[in-house]
């Protein structure tokens, strides 16, 4: 291709310059991947030149003029047009590039700046032509090859943002006023829903969306009560505070029903907030009480995946109260992945399927919604890979898991459940290597003059290695004896995690240590730096862990959120497939 002659165009109406040159080829069919596409010009052309047009961009991003909806439907039925299209939120399709073919094969390929609309031929745009057919095919089969068009949610449906009916009514407009442009985009798909999963990165405001939604409710209908479902005591007070501030009452369930008088004999626009494991306990008596006065409900689950292997008592309360009343439903969560495959699609079923799970990825976070506001919404990353290469011996061994991983998939017992256990030993295992900690402890020591200086969080996956860590930190030449380092852990008791707390919140130069999640439901300070070495309950959990460290702030905006990394990897130094996500991940959105 570089060998070839290419043609250039630069300037006004070049879409439709590009199409009557493609109409002058014999062209009969138009591939077009673009970031905007509005179907309504599209149609105007399919008219003038009838051809068939497949499209390749994000939901989001293709517009249509309601009125036309039934041309969409009979061009779509016909099989004029072909939609393929991915939701913005996990991927953002940036590229513009229109291949015309005549009878499948490529004619003219057209690469450049300007999307498919009719606001592209108002503008001053560029295009580059490719006309060799070899070139054009190797292009095509790059694309088509991407991770674009194989990731799972690329659907060829008509997308949904066309089909809904319902939208915020005008008096509850002011509702999304003081949110960013992404929360207001999720709650108006949330009001259309009804019930749905929030799934978003942490720091991205899904308790803010909640409250909002709350309040639209609770105007939208008298008879509505709220049930919020936490993992942590922290949360319930999180949570508490942020309700009083909108002006409802809030009650908590705590170890007895007759405690919940006043809400229970009026529950309406009141806000019940209590534990996951309490609801579990109390949930039938709080159906038999709460079935008299029959309030319309919203449940909202918070840090939903506390819910996986746990439905069966949700669900019963649920088609209890069905019975009498409208139950919503609403699960909040920066990561839905969980070792348990098999539970977490469980609960994505019990909530509607995929097309009630709003999901925003980091990269399309970072990419597309991060700087869309006055000010950031998360902090920039600086991304530091510790590469560790597994030797030939441990190589094998990982080989030998992974088949014993392989070999589960999909396999059930007489009771129907799936088996998942090689997969969490696979990823013990991996993690105990010595040479992970110790290319750990290497760079704490080679650096250790900003672990005295700035607050930091290490994840490990157990209470050994996590002492192990915390004997060498206090122990290593260059460490400042008045900062400190606690182990964060379920060995010691609440009396020692409250003091650790207290301190980080007091000290710079405090290192957490910690073998679990320290993201759900914990008060704490900004954080500097986090080190991830190990996995609590998934692969995905680091996105979790990171978000202590990756929230805006406005007081230090030039502040950038150090991400260190134990990457396990291939002999040839290649990484392994289970770490690859995060690592290419961490490694996109970088600075």
């Amino acid at each position: 291709m570089s060998h070839e002659k290419l043609e250039f165009h630069f300037g006004q109406n070049i879409v439709n310059d590009m199409l009557q040159k493609a109409y002058d080829l014999e062209f009969d069919e138009l591939i077009c991947v673009s970031y905007n596409v509005n179907l309504d010009y599209a149609f105007r052309l399919i008219d003038k030149y009838g051809f068939k047009l497949v499209i390749y961009a994000n939901t989001e991003k293709i517009t249509l003029n309601k009125n036309n909806f039934s041309t969409l439907e009979r061009y779509v039925s016909k099989g004029v047009i072909e939609l393929n299209h991915i939701s913005e939120n996990l991927s953002v399709i940036h590229s513009k590039f229109y291949l015309f073919r005549n009878r499948k094969e490529p004619i003219l390929l057209a690469i450049g700046s300007p999307n498919f609309s009719q606001n592209s031929n108002q503008n001053y745009e560029s295009l580059c032509y490719i006309t060799n057919k070899d070139s054009i095919e190797q292009f095509w089969a790059a694309f088509t090859s991407s991770e674009v068009t194989s990731i799972p949610p690329l659907t060829n449906d008509i997308p949904p943002s066309f089909t809904a009916i319902n939208v915020i009514p005008e008096n509850q407009q002011k509702y999304l006023d003081s949110l960013w442009i992404h929360q207001q985009n999720i709650l108006t798909w949330l009001f259309r829903k009804g019930t749905g999963i929030v799934n978003i990165p942490p720091g991205t405001g899904k308790t803010r969306i909640s409250i909002q939604y709350l309040k639209m409710l609770f105007e939208t209908k008298s008879t509505y009560s709220g049930i919020i479902l936490v993992p942590t005591l922290t949360l319930i007070e999180q949570w508490a505070k942020l309700v009083s501030e909108i002006g409802l009452d809030h009650y908590e369930l705590t170890n007895n029903i007759s405690e919940l008088s006043e809400y229970i004999s009026n529950p309406n626009n009141k806000v019940l907030i209590t534990l996951y494991s309490r609801f579990f306990d109390h949930q039938d008596g709080l159906y038999k009480q709460l079935r008299i006065s029959s309030p319309d409900l919203i449940l909202v689950y918070d840090e939903c995946h506390n819910l996986y292997g746990k439905l069966a008592a949700v669900t019963s309360f649920r088609n209890n109260m069905k019975k009498y009343s409208n139950v919503l439903e609403l699960g909040l969560s920066a990561t839905l992945d969980s070792f348990k495959v098999d539970e977490m699609n469980e609960f994505i079923d019990y909530m509607g399927g995929i097309s009630s799970r709003y999901e925003i990825s980091l990269p399309a976070f970072y990419s597309n919604y991060n700087n869309l506001n006055k000010t950031p919404i998360l902090k920039n990353i600086k991304y530091i890979p510790l590469k560790y290469y597994l030797t030939n011996e441990e190589m094998k061994k990982f080989d030998s898991f992974s088949r014993k991983v392989a070999m589960q998939m999909g396999r059930v017992d007489i009771e129907n459940n799936n088996h998942f256990g090689a997969a969490i030993q696979r990823a013990q295992w991996l993690r105990s290597l010595n040479g992970g900690s110790q290319i750990l402890q290497d760079y704490i020591q080679a650096n250790i003059e900003n672990f005295t200086t700035k607050s930091t969080i290490i994840f490990v996956q157990s209470h050994q290695i996590a002492e192990e860590i915390q004997q060498f930190l206090v122990q290593s030449p260059g460490w400042e004896r008045t900062s400190s380092v606690y182990i964060y852990d379920s060995y010691q008791n609440d009396v020692y995690r409250d003091h650790a707390l207290k301190q980080f919140k007091k000290n710079t130069g405090f290192c957490l240590i910690s073998e679990r999640m320290l993201s759900e439901g914990f008060d704490l300070p900004k954080v500097d730096k986090i080190l991830l070495h190990g996995s609590h309950r998934s692969e995905r959990d680091w996105i979790q862990k990171i978000g202590r460290a990756i929230r805006y702030n406005s007081q230090d905006s030039e502040a950038v959120a150090d991400i260190i990394d134990v990457v396990f990897c291939e002999p040839s130094g290649l990484p392994l497939d289970i770490e690859k996500e995060r690592y290419r991940t961490l490694e996109s959105i970088s600075v």
